[in-house]
């Protein structure tokens, strides 16, 4: 019994044993292959070299051994030779040790055909997606503190920002966050107008203005109180009081639409400009107290976003048209190899991610309990019957008097009611 017991597991488990030690060997033949062709060694004649390799779902991880004399960047310079040379995506970290280095080579992506799934995040964070390990993504905004969105059109500019507003509701009550939405000429962000949550929605420049000005008197307010209280961040302050300061997320659509244009009238280029001014103020001073900025944009030019926003952001970026473009957001080209959905991240480091699916019926579902109950006005009654309404109040009034008379007078024989509507009809 035991004899065929592990006949059966080696007949079904064998095969997987050895495909995997099969790519193990792969992997080392390979690498050592273009350590070899390429010719990286250091004066004695040692090079990187894979140490450990384990198998995963995503593919392989491996730890290299950086040679004396040579570091890191080398490694990271001949990426690209590495993904062609062993057909995956290929991902490379600094190690804790000394003279050592994560890499993960990704022939199996895990975030493939995903759907959005409620994750619990703080008020401070943004969730993003999943990269190729099937990791979610979440951004700290507290350090990074504002967001630039950018990536030509139908590639996920705007369902990257719906997952992000989605998830910081579901899991961020009123008590904890603002929104504040400006939406000049699209609707794209109408579905979450009537959320707890959202304290102001600025349909044109000037309400956008106003609201802007009031957020940043609001960082001004929150400085000197902080300064006050001789503590640093709005995180810190909320550590050690009971009564929390809320974060405040502020919503900007398309940024070009806040540029002036050669064709705007002399009004609209001065509100065009306030509005850019406030906001410069907003991002450069915002993020210790809790005040974060997401803005969308194709295209981050300085015809399409402001210089002195744009530097103040971290950059991320879906499928970009040209080199040129891929390099004005994020430094590097690889944004015009990115597919549907595909994101990069520029921050202290480069991030590859991907966005879950997620539609209307996803977000209604998932902000169900944040919605504020609609408002249902009914119409008023016709003329004829306004007219017999009005009447009947004038009865009641005249009763309420005659009632107060006879209490204050103690005077009898007055008409009673049925008198009073019978005069009343006949005037």
């Amino acid at each position: 019994m035991i004899t065929e017991f592990a006949i059966a597991a080696a007949l079904v488990y064998g095969p997987q044993y050895v495909k995997k030690n099969h790519k193990k060997w792969e992997l080392r033949k390979e690498f050592q292959k273009i350590m070899d062709e390429i010719g990286i060694a250091n004066k004695s004649g040692e090079t990187y070299t894979i140490s450990e390799v384990y198998p995963k779902e995503y593919g392989l991880f491996a730890t290299i051994h950086i040679p004396k004399g040579k570091d890191f960047s080398k490694l990271v310079e001949i990426k690209e030779a590495l993904e062609i040379s062993l057909k995956a995506f290929i991902e490379l970290e600094i190690d804790d040790r000394a003279d050592w280095a994560k890499m993960y080579i990704i022939d199996n992506p895990q975030n493939e055909d995903k759907e959005y799934e409620t994750l619990k995040q703080a008020p401070w964070q943004a969730f993003l997606g999943y990269d190729r390990k099937g990791k979610p993504i979440f951004v700290d905004m507290s350090k990074t503190a504002h967001m630039l969105i950018a990536g030509m059109t139908g590639k996920g500019k705007s369902r990257l920002a719906f997952l992000i507003l989605t998830n910081l509701a579901k899991h961020c009550n009123a008590k904890v966050i603002e929104m504040y939405f400006s939406q000049i000429r699209k609707l794209d962000f109408d579905k979450f107008k009537n959320l707890y949550q959202t304290k102001e929605y600025a349909r044109t420049f000037e309400d956008t203005l106003n609201m802007l000005l009031r957020i940043d008197k609001a960082i001004d307010d929150r400085n000197r109180y902080l300064e006050a209280l001789e503590v640093e961040t709005i995180k810190e302050y909320n550590e050690k009081n009971r009564q929390k300061m809320k974060f405040k997320w502020v919503m900007m659509e398309e940024f070009s639409f806040y540029m002036p244009k050669p064709g705007d009238d002399k009004e609209t280029i001065e509100m065009k400009n306030a509005i850019l001014s406030t906001l410069s103020k907003i991002v450069m001073s915002g993020r210790n107290v809790g005040i974060f900025v997401l803005a969308i944009t194709q295209r981050s030019t300085a015809t399409n976003i402001d210089p002195n926003v744009r530097s103040q952001m971290c950059r991320c970026t879906s499928k970009q048209a040209s080199i040129i473009d891929s390099q004005n957001v994020i430094n590097i080209n690889d944004a015009i190899k990115l597919k549907e959905q595909e994101f990069i991240l520029f921050s202290d480091d480069y991030y590859w991610f991907k966005t879950p699916y997620i539609d209307r019926a996803m977000i209604n579902e998932a902000l169900k309990d944040c919605i504020k109950p609609i408002e249902v006005i009914t119409p008023g009654p016709e003329p004829e019957e306004q007219k017999e309404e009005q009447k009947k109040t004038v009865i009641d009034a005249d009763y309420r008097v005659v009632e107060e008379q006879k209490k204050e007078s103690k005077l009898t024989g007055i008409m009673d009611l049925e008198e009073l509507k019978k005069n009343a009809g006949r005037d």
